[in-house]
């Protein structure tokens, strides 16, 4: 009895909350077209069609059917699905004052109204001040040439890739975590920390993440039954004190007249002017700015690896460019206006896979009609990726990975000068109108340096079994979360030869000699 006593309870429950759905779904003007999309059940929508893993390829195949403009309901949430560049641009850019915010999409962590996570704030003062701030750090690292710390670090990965091969993906993500750590803080040392938090945050943010990220409620459960809510606080506690531990560090060295420049020493000495109100935030918004970083260079640095592993051809041509230009150097970041095929190869990548494959939504603040259509207030709009990055007209043969797109005339994205272009400044994938990417600079720069100089230094091969036969490359094997990857897959990574073998510990020897950091081991 109690049991359809339960039964009972719940249905009641749910034609409550689907007849409230119901009677609050906004008119449409007279005059405005109706958005298409599939249809589905009253408030749930097509929840139960959306796969667990890969779900941008469900968005694309509705895309393809319904157009580059298509709705469908999800939990009593409108979502806005846009794929034209276009369309994109004249909805979140030039209609940025009310389509800015960001929808209340990650229950386990804190949200849009908090001030922890910047990318994920909504469109208020915190947002502002947080962004303004950022541009200082930017600005200051550009200026105070924080991207000289790939000179140390670059040699040192190479290393690491030449003695542990097969550690490869584990030694990509360490690379760009030591980078943002000096950046942030001055020093390499809180790179694991920065690693750990970065990846449990994004499995907590992630749809196909924990199951919790799709019904709210779930952190409303007991603690003593959700080990999911017990694991969120567990994060948030050790994030809170590696953020402070880090700044306390750093205001220690500054008062000592002893801290290198770093985006915390900007905020000691400039942080004032931006009316933080507690030293924490700020802590926070250099650090969130940081692990960012992380997963957004990590993506296409993973992607290059099964790219040239799939494509021997691109990089055969890759290492003749770079021959041609630095002979037995190693290249630098000053050699980037003269190596397009390493920058479009770079762009290719992040075409052919996007790190964000179904990009973050917007939350309208207020209703908007666009060409004739109708998009209510508190809809949430998708640019989405991977339609963007496939859409013919701009692309044409768009599953294949071919840079030449970006370096030959006859392709609707060749731009000149090729000293400039292709250059991922503009690219879609980075965002639109007032929420587009701070942090290009760096993953511009990044991925340029190491990856030019693991194309000096290295050949990248097929794998193979005993009996000489190639192994199956996973081509589509990327893990599922938000921001995705390739998962790690068998290759061979040699050196080109003996003497670039050589050369690569010697430019590690003298990394050594002018990093305090490196020569305690660190």
């Amino acid at each position: 009895m109690a049991v359809y006593s339960f039964i009972a309870l719940v249905l009641i429950v749910l034609g409550v909350v689907i007849g409230r759905s119901l009677l609050s779904k906004p008119r449409r003007p007279a005059g405005t077209r109706e958005i298409p999309g599939p249809k589905g059940l009253p408030w749930i929508g097509r929840v139960h069609d959306i796969p667990s893993e890969k779900t941008w390829m469900k968005f694309a195949e509705w895309s393809a059917k319904y157009g580059p403009i298509y709705q469908h309901t999800m939990m009593g949430i409108v979502h806005i699905w846009v794929s034209k560049e276009h369309m994109v641009l004249d909805i979140l850019a030039k209609q940025g004052s009310i389509c800015s915010d960001r929808p209340a999409a990650f229950p386990n962590v804190p949200g849009t109204k908090d001030w922890k996570y910047l990318p994920l704030q909504g469109f208020h003062d915190t947002w502002r001040r947080q962004r303004k701030f950022t541009h200082l750090i930017f600005g200051t690292a550009h200026e105070n040439n924080y991207y000289d710390h790939q000179t140390i670090e670059v040699p040192r990965t190479l290393v690491r890739l030449l003695q542990n091969p097969e550690r490869w993906s584990s030694h990509l993500d360490q690379h760009q975590a030591r980078f943002l750590s000096r950046c942030a803080f001055g020093t390499p040392n809180h790179a694991s920390a920065l690693c750990t938090n970065a990846w449990r945050l994004l499995i907590n943010i992630s749809p196909s993440g924990r199951f919790s990220n799709i019904l709210p409620g779930c952190m409303r459960v007991p603690k003593c039954i959700a080990w999911w809510r017990v694991d969120e606080e567990d994060r948030q506690e050790k994030e809170t004190r590696l953020y402070q531990n880090c700044q306390n560090e750093v205001r220690e060295q500054w008062e000592k007249g002893q801290a290198s420049p770093c985006f915390t020493r900007t905020y000691l000495e400039h942080g004032h002017r931006f009316g933080f109100p507690t030293d924490i935030e700020a802590a926070f918004n250099v650090g969130m700015v940081s692990m960012a970083g992380i997963h957004t260079t990590s993506s296409p640095l993973h992607t290059f690896f099964l790219a040239m592993t799939l494509h021997p051809e691109w990089m055969a041509r890759l290492q003749k460019d770079i021959d041609a230009l630095c002979g037995d150097r190693m290249p630098v970041l000053s050699d980037m206006p003269d190596l397009p095929i390493m920058r479009a190869i770079v762009k290719e990548g992040l075409r052919w896979r996007p790190a964000v494959p179904t990009g973050i939504p917007h939350e309208l603040q207020d209703d908007c009609i666009y060409d004739g259509y109708f998009l209510p207030k508190g809809s949430w709009v998708h640019p989405m990726e991977w339609s963007l990055s496939r859409d013919p007209e701009v692309y044409p043969d768009p599953e294949t990975f071919n840079p030449d797109r970006w370096l030959l005339p006859g392709y609707p994205t060749y731009k000149e000068p090729l000293t400039q272009f292709p250059t991922l400044h503009g690219y879609h994938q980075f965002g639109f109108g007032r929420r587009i990417c701070q942090g290009i600079n760096i993953v511009q720069t990044q991925t340029f340096c190491l990856l030019a100089a693991v194309a000096w230094g290295f050949d990248i091969k097929r794998k193979k079994d005993k009996l000489g036969q190639e192994l199956p490359i996973p081509v589509n094997d990327y893990h599922p979360l938000l921001i995705t990857k390739p998962n790690p897959f068998q290759f061979d990574l040699v050196p080109r030869s003996e003497m670039k073998r050589q050369q690569i510990m010697e430019a590690f020897v003298q990394a050594q000699e002018k990093d305090q950091f490196l020569q305690k081991g660190e």
